[in-house]
């Protein structure tokens, strides 16, 4: 089995940001989260990438979950034979220890942050509205995309045939593993695209599948066979993936190392057709407020690299490995 898996936990939709968090872990058997606090440029991700590594080289089993909106940061990472997890409990996703050194644990890394921040704290101020400011406006955008393609799937809907989408989920389920158990967990739900500065970003090749079964179907078959596919599989450990414009919607499964995914066939429609330009430009737009956003993050993130305590946090980071280790 592939070692490392590749996802997103959270990501910029349709209905805004969207936060899977709590399908970053196993909850059915006993694990343990550590949440890191700390601002924009202090070293979260990092301290995640090093840990992440350093089990990864011992030959662990790591899920890695990826920023939505800068896909070169993490926004958590689990092993998953521990069944720990170390999770960005900071803005947008914000969220405290349920119970402390029970199930989960705050790591602080404001405590690194040297005074001389202050002297930045208007930069920052201003660079935090303007971000705040892009990201209202990418939101706007994705907005009125989810709108077209709503449309998009009320037109398809004439060409759906229920006894097609029937007889495809069970050709389907005759392909996957289902190792049905009596109490596994609810099915995790997650991403594999995200739309952030880069535009649209899809990490599904960074996953080595044992096995990818495809099928095909019209555009708006893909959500029915895979929602169908879902409730005969509540038994059986599942991933769930979502939609970037609508949420609502499943795009594809994994189960095991197997990932299910829909090969969808375009039939001429000319008002679709239409629908997919004014979208593809207005998600051109929706990616320039991203961009714009991350810039005025980065400006915060500089302020805050150059007062940290770094050495004090490589520090910690070892310590966190350890106690890791000893789980």
């Amino acid at each position: 089995m592939e070692r490392v898996k590749n996802y997103f936990a959270s990501a910029n939709t349709g209905d805004g940001f969207v936060c899977h968090f709590d399908s970053m872990q196993n909850k059915n058997k006993p694990y343990f989260q550590f949440l890191i606090k700390g601002g924009s440029g202090t070293g979260k991700s990092t301290l995640m990438k090093k840990v992440g590594k350093y089990f990864e080289a011992r030959g662990e089993e790591v899920e890695y979950f990826y920023c939505s909106t800068d896909t070169n940061s993490l926004d958590g990472v689990r092993f998953v034979a521990k069944n720990v997890s170390i999770i960005d409990a900071t803005a947008p996703h914000v969220f405290d220890a349920s119970l402390p050194g029970v199930v989960d644990k705050i790591f602080d890394v404001g405590v690194y942050i040297k005074p001389t921040i202050r002297k930045h704290k208007a930069s920052i101020l201003e660079n935090s509205q303007k971000k705040a400011e892009c990201f209202q406006n990418a939101y706007d955008c994705l907005r009125a995309a989810k709108i077209l393609d709503g449309i998009n799937d009320i037109h398809a809907r004439i060409e759906i045939d229920n006894s097609r989408i029937n007889k495809t989920k069970n050709r389907i389920l005759k392909n996957v593993p289902q190792k049905r158990q009596k109490e596994v967990q609810k099915a995790r739900h997650l991403f594999l695209s995200a739309f952030s500065s880069e535009g649209l970003v899809n990490i599904t090749q960074k996953n080595a599948y044992e096995k990818i079964v495809k099928f095909e179907c019209l555009k708006g078959e893909a959500h029915l066979i895979l929602q169908d596919a879902v409730n005969e599989l509540e038994n059986t450990e599942i991933k769930v993936f979502h939609d970037i414009l609508n949420p609502h919607k499943i795009t594809a499964l994994e189960i095991e190392n197997t990932l299910i995914i829909p090969k969808i066939i375009e039939k001429s429609n000319k008002k679709i057709e239409k629908n997919n330009i004014l979208i593809e430009k207005i998600l051109n737009n929706a990616k320039y407020y991203f961009s714009e956003a991350k810039k005025y993050h980065k400006k915060i993130e500089n302020a805050y690299i150059k007062n940290m305590d770094f050495l004090g946090l490589d520090n910690a980071t070892n310590k966190l490995i350890e106690e890791i280790e000893k789980m």
